[in-house]
């Protein structure tokens, strides 16, 4: 596999990781208006809305702390850049793994914006 295309690996990692992180610290930001609107507010419909939403968030940090997971492990296939020279099928796997993790943060990315604004939405119309 040539080194440009281990390159574009490393940094298209890179610039997921980068990703995720800034996608956490948005989290922290909903959770902690979430939990504000919760505590300031006794309706109990908007509570269970708010809890929605938490719960959802809840669920994409733990997906995106898997996807950083893995994309600690495919950083570690890819620098193993003798084996990637001269092994065909091994060079295969890691390109399989890249396309694999691509697909799945595309997912996870377009689930969380959806709940994002969603979240924001729900927020201006409920939050004094």
């Amino acid at each position: 596999m040539p080194n440009s295309i281990i390159n574009h690996y490393h940094e298209e990692l890179e610039d997921w990781h980068n990703t995720i992180e800034f996608y956490s610290g948005e989290i922290e930001g909903f959770e902690a208006s979430l939990s504000d609107l919760i505590h300031s507010n006794t309706i109990p419909h908007l509570a269970e809305n708010a809890e929605y939403f938490l719960n959802q968030f809840s669920g994409l940090r733990s997906e995106f702390g898997g996807i950083g997971m893995e994309l600690a492990a495919q950083e570690a296939r890819l620098e193993e850049k003798e084996k990637m020279e001269q092994d065909v099928k091994y060079a295969s796997q890691v390109t399989q793994q890249q396309n694999t993790l691509r697909d799945r943060m595309k997912t996870v990315e377009q689930h969380f914006i959806e709940l994002k604004y969603s979240c924001q939405q729900f927020l201006a119309t409920h939050h004094r």
